[in-house]
């Protein structure tokens, strides 16, 4: 097996940016999963059980108004009684007093219950409360679930901007390169994420000037020095237009290595540019004709397949040289 330095930059910056959701890259797509079965499980038990919940609250909203319009019955026929005890004692052949002590005792009793009446009104209140849960069930039941199921939602929202974002397709594309890289054997050593940075700019390509770069893998072995840059675009990304070219971001770093390599040794430095398209869809560009493009299943052959140039004390000696870097 190759000899493995360094990690990833970009895992290690996903990872650092979502600590609060994220241990480890596997962590992504483990728990994406878990929260997005658990969304469609919870969204089909919720629309399963939506047609009986409507129909429950349906039942209480019925019980309700008959539990309303039993009181206010009641009510009325004490009211009329007491309003006829009324009109009998004002009827009676008796004293005024006894007449008048009657009277205002029975109206005690109607007015209370008249009270009744209006105190039972407040059942309105639940009346339009529940019919207004039985409309929002049937005509948005989308707007409920998410009420009911927000932390939820939000933890998976969450995942899936994770598993969108740039550097979990950076990381995933590296990722499947170095496992790839990892079946060279120990003659080859691979640099995670090497950076270069010059004391003075230098001249690229006419009146451009560099003087950084960052490579995401830099393979040293008998068959030469491979600079790769690895990019898992999308279709409809690779096709965009825009103010840079990969092609030109891995040679501009060749260019770079080539001038901290050379100098260090006299040797000739047999530097090959690679740009890995994870995904297939970046074609070679004749304006930077010694960038090498490739596809993953072709990188091994590409690399072991090129003359061999480096004796291992030459290979030992640079690693040593990027060590010290």
């Amino acid at each position: 097996m190759a000899i493995i330095y360094g990690t990833i930059e970009t895992e290690k910056r996903l990872v650092d940016y979502h600590s609060d959701y994220i241990s480890s890259f596997d962590d992504v797509d483990k728990k994406s999963k878990e929260y997005s079965q658990k969304f469609r499980k919870k969204k089909k038990q919720f629309t399963n059980e939506l047609p009986s919940r409507i129909s429950n609250h349906c039942d209480e909203l019925k019980a309700i108004e008959k539990t309303k319009r039993d009181r206010i019955t009641k009510h009325e026929k004490t009211i009329k009684e007491k309003k006829q005890k009324i009109s009998d004692l004002k009827n009676e052949k008796s004293i005024f007093k006894k007449i008048n002590v009657g009277t205002r005792n029975t109206l005690g009793i109607v007015a209370e219950h008249v009270k009744k009446i209006h105190t039972n009104m407040h059942m309105n209140h639940q009346i339009n409360k529940k019919g207004q849960v039985i409309k929002e069930l049937d005509t948005s039941p989308e707007k409920v679930f998410s009420r009911e199921n927000k932390e939820l939602i939000h933890m998976k929202q969450t995942y899936d901007i994770i598993k969108t974002s740039s550097d979990y397709s950076g990381t995933y594309g590296e990722r499947k390169v170095l496992k790839e890289l990892m079946n060279l054997s120990d003659k080859y050593h691979v640099f995670c994420d090497y950076k270069i940075k010059l004391s003075r700019a230098v001249r690229y390509r006419r009146n451009q000037k560099a003087r950084s770069s960052q490579i995401d893998f830099l393979v040293i072995g008998p068959t030469g020095i491979f600079p790769l840059e690895v990019k898992n675009w999308s279709k409809e990304f690779a096709n965009r237009e825009r103010d840079f070219e990969p092609h030109e971001q891995i040679d501009r770093a060749g260019l770079l290595l080539y001038v901290v390599l050379n100098n260090c040794f006299d040797f000739k430095l047999p530097i090959k540019k690679v740009l890995v398209s994870v995904q297939g869809n970046i074609n070679y560009n004749p304006d930077f004709q010694y960038v090498k493009v490739c596809r993953i299943n072709n990188l091994i052959p590409y690399i072991l397949n090129c003359k061999h140039s480096l004796f291992s004390d030459q290979v030992s000696d640079i690693c040593s040289e990027l060590h010290a870097d």
